[in-house]
């Protein structure tokens, strides 16, 4: 059985084969959603977003747990396709109407009228007075587990029809469960048991829906004229109707019919136990033992159809025919159905013979995943290794001697400049990758006209096609020549700070704004990316978020917001003449230096922090160096903040940081 460790391992390696494997899926689609896969429970989608948890997934080898997730990304992702919102929602409330419509009608002896959803509110008021144990958000988790049953069912058998690959993925994941998922024996004794009763009548649903048979071991325990028997087949016509509907609004209505037709039955049982304990013990049960994902819908406008089913998927379906058999020989039907299709050890074979045939099908195509998974971490770990080779040979991110640094203060300041000691695996969120990518490739853009200016209304060089109607006129200057390319001969150095008082929001808004600046600038630009904070008057600790030579695919500043907290104080001068001799020791010509600051500095003695700051700002001044700070701290310390620096010192709230950083960047960059 694979562990958690080795699970976590797997996500790192795993993870770009299955976002490519789900955005090829969704190519054709104008928003992609994020995936997420994570080591919780439950798979679901809200269309902008793909959470796939593995935690609970029982596998022996890392090609089954892929077999397994790629049928969950396919799962979710034909979701995103077919589910609508608009359909989803209806279904939900019209299911929840429905149960307390069908009740009333059938218990109350004056004629109930809902014409307003407060009715429905004022009815389960009444019935809680008349001793009912039910409330609005327990039917709607019941709607929610029916709806969701049949519309798994539905999208599965549409992914089997676009996607014929995913019929194997499928067997092999719900045959797997459906061995697993055996009826208790002891179901027997309780059959009158609501939790017992409701518990089998939701594990059919499910069974039926998704798999087309009984739940393993049902029809043992289950005599054909037993209650549970009698109420599936009566809903037996609406399950397949909904798992063949072309859409998800066809789909809704059945699972309306099916809330119709157990409403007497829920209700009923809410008189003996509370309805919301009982269905939220019944639906975390099914949850966990049957691998059932959740949707979470939104709006989808392109809902994806289908024309039909993907016909047989385990052996003999429970619901052939249901869709054209008439009522007064259902009983036949019923008799007829189970001696056919009742639990045998030829069943069970069946079953084994159709996931060793389903796995034996996708072997082929999960091989070729993990040997392309495995050959890309090879060629990734070799580019890497010829990238730092490269980058040691032409630049050195240690650093440079401090002797001078030191001179400035009467006693031996320890730095202590410390790599990153996590992996930085945390992708950034989707959400921020795309702010992040908009700012770079307006970078990119700005750039390129930069170092290849083009020079129009000459009389030689290349025919200008946008200035070609001047022939026309026999006027010469339609030419133009392509300038020399100039490339930026810059670096930047960013001080971030990391005392104690930056905890909570202002942390987590700096680090998203050097995020994007990291991402946007770091193919342009050498940068270092430093949170500084100090232990006591004595010793400085820096953080390297990101060091020169150094390119975080997931982003440093990111992961260092995921990874570290904030505490301690701050010496700030010292930090600042730490980063002027690096960049005094840097090849290019322009250079500057931010400082990222929420107060005031405090580790020092004899309160001369303020003086050591306006003069370590004052040198890198002097030698050159750009220096500009952005205060987001207490009105209370802004203006002795703003005479630490003089000049060039940005005021803002935190949720500022973003847009001044970008500001300032492009200012240094392209003026």
């Amino acid at each position: 059985m694979i562990t958690l460790e080795e699970k976590e391992v797997w996500i790192r390696r795993y993870y770009p084969f299955c976002e490519s494997y789900m955005k090829m899926a969704l190519a054709d689609r104008n928003k992609i959603p994020q995936l997420e896969i994570r080591l919780d429970k439950g798979s679901y989608t809200d269309h902008s977003i793909i959470h796939i948890g593995i935690s609970e997934l029982e596998e022996n080898d890392e090609e089954s747990l892929l077999r397994s997730v790629l049928f969950l990304i396919g799962h979710e992702v034909q979701h995103v396709r077919s589910t609508s919102q608009r359909a989803w929602m209806y279904g939900m409330n019209r299911g929840f109407q429905v149960i307390l419509e069908e009740y009333a009608d059938k218990t109350e002896t004056k004629r109930k009228v809902f014409r307003k959803e407060a009715d429905y509110e004022v009815y389960i008021k009444e019935l809680a007075a008349k001793g009912f144990h039910i409330s609005t958000n327990s039917l709607q988790q019941f709607v929610h587990f029916i709806a969701n049953s049949l519309e798994d069912g539905r999208i599965e058998r549409i992914r089997c029809v676009k996607r014929p690959g995913f019929k194997d993925y499928m067997i092999a994941f719900r045959g797997r469960d459906w061995k697993k998922n055996e009826v208790e024996p002891s179901f027997v004794q309780n059959l009158d048991d609501p939790r017992t009763y409701l518990l089998l009548v939701l594990n059919q649903i499910l069974n039926l829906a998704t798999m087309s048979i009984y739940q393993k071991g049902f029809t043992k325990i289950c005599p054909i004229d037993s209650r549970p028997q009698i109420l599936i087949h009566s809903l037996m016509s609406d399950i397949a109707a909904g798992v063949a509907s072309a859409n998800c609004r066809g789909c809704m209505e059945c699972a309306i019919a099916i809330c119709k037709k157990l409403a007497v039955e829920i209700i009923e049982a809410s008189k003996l136990t509370p309805l919301e304990e009982l269905l939220s013990e019944i639906l975390s049960f099914l949850i966990e033992e049957c691998g059932s994902s959740s949707f979470e819908g939104t709006d989808s406008r392109n809902e994806e159809t289908s024309s039909g089913s993907s016909g047989v998927l385990f052996g003999k379906s429970e619901l052939e025919g249901e869709l054209n058999s008439s009522q007064e020989d259902e009983k036949n039907s019923i008799n007829q159905k189970n001696h056919s299709t009742g639990d045998s050890p030829e069943k069970e074979e069946c079953m084994d013979g159709l996931i060793t045939a389903a796995k034996a099908a996708s072997d082929d195509e999960i091989a070729d995943a993990v040997r392309d998974v495995y050959i890309g971490e090879r060629l990734n770990k070799k580019r890497k290794e010829d990238f730092i080779d490269k980058e040691k040979a032409v630049d050195d991110d240690s650093l440079p001697d401090l002797e001078d640094v030191n001179t400035h203060y009467d006693t031996q300041i320890n730095l202590n400049e410390e790599a990153r000691t996590y992996p930085a695996n945390e992708r950034m969120p989707f959400e921020l990758k795309g702010q992040a990518n908009v700012l770079k490739r307006k970078v990119e853009k700005i750039f390129h006209n930069m170092q290849k200016p083009i020079l129009r209304g000459r009389r030689t060089g290349q025919l200008d096609a946008a200035m070609a109607y001047k022939l026309a006129m026999n006027q010469m200057d339609c030419f133009m020549k392509k300038g020399e390319v100039s490339e930026f001969d810059g670096c930047a150095y960013f001080l971030a700070d990391n005392s104690g008082s930056m905890q909570g929001n202002r942390q987590e808004n700096c680090c998203k704004a050097l995020s994007k600046i990291e991402h946007a600038f770091q193919d342009v630009m050498p940068l270092k990316i430093v949170a500084f904070n100090a232990d006591d008057c004595y010793s400085v600790r820096h953080q390297v978020l990101k060091n020169w030579s150094e390119k975080v695919s997931s982003n440093g500043s990111y992961n260092f917001l995921t990874h570290c907290y904030a505490n301690g104080g701050n010496k700030d001068g010292y930090s600042i003449r730490v980063a002027t001799e690096e960049l005094l020791h840097r090849p290019e010509r322009k250079k500057i230096l931010i400082v990222l600051s929420d107060g005031l500095p405090s580790a020092y003695e004899k309160n001369d922090g303020e003086k050591d700051v306006n003069d370590a700002v004052r040198k890198a001044r002097k030698a050159g160096i750009s220096v500009i700070s952005i205060f987001f701290g207490d009105d209370s310390e802004r203006s002795t903040f703003v005479k630490m620096y003089e000049k060039n010192c940005i005021i803002t709230e935190p949720e500022g940081i973003d847009a001044e950083l970008v500001r300032l960047m492009k200012r240094f960059c392209f003026r």
